[in-house]
């Protein structure tokens, strides 16, 4: 082999030159155990054995193996072919570094300057060491992608989720925690009444009752379940704080017979009060806790060039109609949040209206103006004529405030939806109109 040759060219064996093959010009290895290292004729193994029964090496046979008892290679380099007193290699190394053999050491090594093994070594190496880094680069990205995530959803849970649901049932939480723990069943009941004050104040405002709706149940009778369910342990929580002075009223006198029943009416009393208070107030105070969800209507199909010649032919027709013949004089039902909500338009005057809403059990009334008419396709073939109408109430109301409301009216159809802002701009709402009221 040349300077730059790295195993022998007719059996690729890297423990001897080409020139000193043993193999024959049309064999490359021994066709007894498949050595490369030595020739037919000069197989050490026997008539039925191709290797060393002790080592497994086909380089010499059972008898001459260098292994003592207890080994079958080279406790340094693993090498079959030589034991461990014998390894030619130094106290650093464990093959040659020129061609990689473990037979010999590196200045035995019959290949050239450069063996195949030295430049595999070499760019493995240089390739490992890159794919190294690369790879460390990924996973530190990918770790803190992976933790970026976590810390999103964890933050999310708890600002959406944990937070709402911890606060908006704490009156519930704490008459649990007076039943248990009863040495202070006093303390934990006062707070459940100022956990259940509270939720009176973030359904009323939309806190995180608003956000909980929003963003992540999408039903607002979440929150009238967690009314109901705070408003039994408000009234629990009193009756624990009252119990004392009922059992009282059993160590009074007989004389006093009158006196006893009118104190425990007043405590049955309270206690049903303290328990009625929460969904009372939930369903009628003005303008509570809505979830901020605009309502969306089913989008008109796009018209074609026919029946954009139809709408433009009949359009001045169907508005004259709309506003001469009255036809949006009607009473409109739906919902301000989540409050029953009833529009009635008495009077139409040109584009003058007025009327009157229902909000919960609050009237107010209302005057405006028409100040948009289209008209749109419907599924059925038909038009829809829109209406954006902007309504005011007096403002003598410190909830009074002002409504901008589309109404979708058709032949067969009415609905619409829209907004109501107060006037002081504490409070806004949404607001859908579902049908026409049928009286």
């Amino acid at each position: 082999m040349g300077l730059f040759s790295s195993k022998c060219d007719n059996c690729g064996s890297t423990e001897h030159s080409t020139s000193d093959c043993p193999h024959g010009l049309l064999s490359s290895k021994c066709a007894k155990c498949g050595s490369v290292d030595h020739s037919t004729s000069d197989c050490p193994h026997g008539i039925f054995s191709t290797k060393c029964s002790k080592c497994g090496s086909t380089e010499h046979s059972s008898s001459d193996c260098p292994h003592g008892i207890f080994s079958t290679k080279c406790a340094k380099c693993g090498s079959t072919e030589h034991s461990t007193s014998d390894c030619p290699h130094g106290v650093f190394s464990s093959r040659c570094s020129k061609c990689g053999s473990k037979n010999h050491s590196t200045a035995d090594c019959p290949q050239g300057m450069l063996g195949k093994s030295a430049m595999t070594t070499i760019l493995e190496t240089s390739s490992s060491d890159s794919s190294s880094n690369e790879g460390g680069c990924v996973k530190i990205i990918g770790w803190l992608i992976g933790i970026g995530i976590l810390v999103f959803v964890v933050v999310w849970l708890a600002v959406n989720v944990v937070l709402p649901i911890t606060l908006l049932n704490s009156a519930l939480a704490l008459t649990v925690l007076a039943l248990v723990f009863k040495k202070y069943k006093a303390l934990f009941a006062s707070l459940a009444l100022v956990g259940g004050g509270y939720l009176l104040i973030d359904v009323t405002n939309g806190w995180l009752s608003d956000i909980f709706v929003e963003k992540v149940v999408k039903n607002t009778d979440w929150i009238s379940a967690f009314v109901y369910l705070n408003a039994a342990a408000i009234g629990l929580s009193t009756w624990i704080l009252i119990q004392p002075i009922w059992l009282k009223t059993k160590q009074m006198e007989l004389a006093n017979k009158w006196k006893r029943l009118l104190i425990r009416g007043a405590i049955i009393l309270l206690t049903i009060i303290a328990t009625v208070v929460a969904p009372v107030f939930y369903h009628s105070v003005q303008n509570p806790f809505t979830q901020k969800v605009i309502h969306n209507q089913t989008s008109p199909h796009p018209q074609t060039k026919n029946q954009n010649n139809e709408t433009e032919n009949g359009d001045s027709r169907i508005q004259s109609t709309m506003i001469e013949n009255q036809i949006i004089v009607d009473t409109y039902i739906g919902t301000i949040g989540i409050k029953d909500f009833k529009l009635c338009i008495e009077k139409v005057d040109s584009v003058n209206v007025e009327g009157y809403n229902v909000t919960g059990k609050n009237k107010r009334p209302v005057k405006g103006r028409i100040v948009d008419i289209r008209t749109e396709a419907n599924e059925l073939g038909g038009n829809y004529a829109i209406f954006k109408i902007n309504l005011t109430e007096p403002g003598d109301d410190k909830w009074d405030g002002e409504f901008n409301i589309e109404l979708w009216i058709s032949d067969n159809d009415r609905h619409g939806n829209g907004s109501w802002k107060s006037y002081n701009g504490k409070l806004e709402r949404q607001i859908v109109i579902k049908d026409r009221l049928n009286e």
